[in-house]
Order: C-alpha cells, then structure tokens, then sequence
C-alpha cells in the first residue's frame, strides 16, 4: 500500500498539481498526504490539514450553507 501510495504522489507532485490523498477505509474518510502545493494554495499547513475529512469542510467560511 505504501509503495502504491509513493508511486501516486511521484506521479502527481512534478506536475504543477495540488491534491490531497484520503484514507477511504475509515469513517471520515481522513487526509493522509497533502502537497506543498495545496499547502500554499490554502494557507494551511501540513499539520493542520492531516487526518482533516477529505470534504475539506475546513475550507469553508462562515457563510458556507452547510446544505
């Protein structure tokens, strides 16, 4: 599972992208891996972000109808 996981962000890191990578197989669906690039994108840093629900619902404002 690692190597797989090593593999996707070789693959993805050199082009430029920001992502994060979710662990499907727990409830909320965590954050295990996010680029430095979603990091700069967002303001937030690694720390912040990991074991976040992959919804990223701590991108939303205040004003962000939860519906």
């Amino acid at each position: 599972q690692n190597t797989f996981l090593g593999l996707i962000i070789r693959k993805f890191e050199g082009q430029n992208r920001k992502f994060v990578i979710a662990n499907a197989r727990v409830e909320n669906c965590a954050i295990i891996y996010c680029n430095d690039s979603f990091c700069e994108m967002t303001g937030f840093s690694r720390p912040d972000i990991m074991q976040k629900p992959c919804t990223c619902d701590f991108l939303h404002g205040e004003l962000t109808d939860k519906e």
